[in-house]
């Protein structure tokens, strides 16, 4: 049998819904099923660089006319471009959220589609309290993370090293690590924290701004440990590399709906350190293969984020317990014999971890 899906979503950028799709349509596509993609409005601000190979699978995909009678699938939520003549009843969205609700905006179309597919316990859980057709289609790591063995040449680093990555927001929670971190360590110890982040793009303008929030953030804390920013935009392949460089990857997150670079810190043999709610629960264990640092739930009241995002507007988030964050990354820097127990049963269970079985399983999904 044949399968054809038509598609739409966006898989040109460094946001994990990016990453997602473009796992997806390429294990899709090697598994020789017939994708009609459709770039929806308003998501590639910034476009990463992209191997030859993936950048020309998307073009033919592109390039592919809409499939008539094939079913429909949706990235995120039902998108206003999409025509106004599909059948519903043949369309799927596959989606995540950071907080304990559904967006109350996304619920009427996640209510009548086929399905919704989600890619962790914590968004199937809370989202199964309102919808009565979710499912978990878990997730892969690229190649590049599970093989890469050469690390960057990072200048400046020295002693036991932190990395954080992602964009620079307040559900991200860098200024609870820069916190922890600078009240923890002495400005003469031998340890480092790299921050690998972006904040609405890699210009430099972007980068300065950046840049200058990060100083203001650790003013208050006078003489600091050693801190390095990369803004650098990176081949996505690039990045284990980074990863490789490093001896421990922390994330003081308040809230996650799944956490890649979670994962693929672990697949590069790295102890994590996270929030102990959140997506990525589904593979870090405290005390097996991470540390998870204790929180409370609380209702969002930061009024930048909510600006940000209003679909969070009364949806609750995590608060790291700082104090637990300090003595997990002080443990970790004073034994890193341990960090490396731990990053090796990481690197273990996440070795298998295939796009190609999250493909498998969509298809399932879809057809059986």
């Amino acid at each position: 049998m044949t399968y054809a899906l038509n598609w739409y979503g966006a898989a040109q950028g460094q946001s994990g819904y990016e990453l997602i799709t473009r796992g997806l349509l390429e294990a899709l596509d090697k598994l020789g099923v017939k994708v009609s993609f459709r770039n929806i409005q308003g998501w590639n601000r910034e476009i990463v660089n992209l191997p030859t190979d993936k950048t020309s699978r998307l073009k033919r995909m592109a390039d592919t006319p809409f499939i008539k009678d094939a079913p429909v699938v949706v990235m995120q939520k039902w998108q206003d471009d999409i025509p106004q003549d599909i059948d519903l009843k043949k369309a799927y969205i596959y989606s995540l959220f950071e907080t304990d609700k559904v967006p109350s905006e996304w619920l009427p179309y996640f209510e009548r589609v086929k399905k919704v597919f989600t890619f962790s316990e914590f968004n199937r859980a809370h989202w199964s309290k309102t919808l009565d057709n979710v499912a978990s289609l878990g997730f892969g790591i690229e190649d590049s993370f599970r093989y890469c063995e050469e690390p960057a040449n990072i200048l400046n680093k020295k002693g036991y090293t932190f990395l954080s990555v992602g964009d620079f927001t307040e559900r991200k929670g860098f200024d609870i690590l820069l916190d922890a971190y600078c009240e923890e360590f002495g400005p003469e110890e031998d340890v480092t924290l790299i921050l690998k982040t972006h904040r609405g793009g890699f210009t430099a303008m972007h980068r300065y701004q950046l840049s200058y929030l990060i100083e203001d953030m650790i003013k208050k804390h006078g003489r600091h440990p050693r801190i390095l920013l990369n803004t650098d935009k990176l081949y996505y392949d690039d990045l284990p590399r980074l990863y490789n460089a490093c001896d421990c990857f922390v994330l003081a997150t308040r809230g996650e709906g799944l956490g890649l670079p979670v994962a693929e810190a672990m697949s590069r043999g790295l102890p994590v350190i996270v929030t102990a709610q959140g997506g990525y629960m589904d593979f870090v264990q405290d005390g097996v293969n991470g540390l998870t640092v204790k929180c409370l739930e609380k209702t969002i009241d930061c009024v930048e984020y909510i600006k940000k995002c209003p679909q969070a507007l009364n949806h609750k988030w995590l608060i790291p317990d700082k104090e637990d964050l300090k003595a997990k990354m002080r443990a970790l820097a004073s034994k890193p014999v341990h960090g490396c127990t731990l990053g090796d049963a990481g690197r273990a269970d996440m070795f298998d971890m295939q796009w190609n079985d999250v493909a498998i399983q969509l298809l399932k999904e879809i057809f059986n």
